[in-house]
């Protein structure tokens, strides 16, 4: 992992507990500025509660979660964090794109909405904003009037990246962001949030169930198993060397390209 003071986010020794279920058991994470990450484990490893906790949805029992300077957890409830959400640092795209996403509303305001809450642009520049957003996701500004259920599955998925990529983020999570798209969307998704890294400099966390869809896009992997991290390093040395009985589970069930694309 990279060092703390390298570190853009930082966590340490993160506990969660649903009543008397343990979710989250000590986890440690380090994030590179730039770097890209994913965090992989089965349906309920505890992965959206980890992602949910570092954006304030979800409140840690114990440990730290320290971006930049600004100690998360000691943000509390209050004026404090709603501040932090509206400077758009951090942003999290949700596992549903067609939850998340209000059927209603229109794209434009739908991606916008971070700008407005901040109040710093003028309707024109927000509209701007989301052209340049879409196009950074390889859409076209037509969708912009459109609404949730007019556009397709793969479309809705771009729109929830588009929309957090409106305010500018250092650092984006992505629940599942492949999960519900079909193989060719599901490639092309990820080809994009590679390219995005390299354009907008952002770290990006991808969570995960299925470890062989990160190959030739994460650098780093995280493997949690029952809330706790029982494997990390770089996907390379994962793949070809992996130390942990439940690692070598997901690997055996990796298809063989996969495998090849790391090699």
């Amino acid at each position: 992992m990279p060092s703390p003071s390298s570190a853009l986010l930082e966590i340490r020794g993160l506990r969660v507990r649903f009543g008397a279920q343990d979710v989250l058991r000590g986890v440690d994470l380090d994030v590179a500025p730039g770097e890209i990450v994913g965090v992989i484990g089965e349906t309920g490893s505890g992965k959206t509660t980890l992602a949910r906790s570092v954006v304030g949805l979800v409140k840690p029992s114990a440990g730290a979660i320290r971006y930049e300077a600004t100690d998360l957890v000691a943000l509390g409830d209050g004026r404090r964090r709603r501040a932090f959400r509206r400077s758009g640092a951090i942003q999290l795209v949700f596992q549903d794109p067609l939850r998340s996403l209000d059927p209603g509303v229109r794209i434009s305001q739908t991606v916008t909405e971070g700008l407005a809450v901040r109040g710093r642009l003028s309707a024109r520049e927000r509209r701007m904003e989301a052209e340049r957003a879409l196009a950074l996701v390889g859409l076209g500004p037509e969708l912009l009037e459109r609404i949730p259920g007019d556009i397709s599955g793969g479309q809705r998925q771009r729109v929830a990246v588009a929309r957090a990529l409106v305010t500018r983020p250092r650092l984006i999570l992505l629940d599942e962001p492949v999960s519900a798209l079909d193989a060719s969307n599901r490639g092309a998704l990820l080809r994009t949030l590679g390219e995005l890294r390299d354009e907008l400099g952002a770290a990006l966390v991808i969570i995960s169930h299925d470890l062989a869809s990160m190959a030739g896009v994460v650098d780093r992997v995280v493997v949690l198993y029952e809330g706790a991290v029982v494997e990390h390093g770089p996907i390379e040395r994962v793949f070809a060397a992996p130390e942990h009985e439940y690692t070598r589970l997901l690997l055996a069930a990796a298809p063989a390209a996969a495998l090849a694309a790391v090699a």
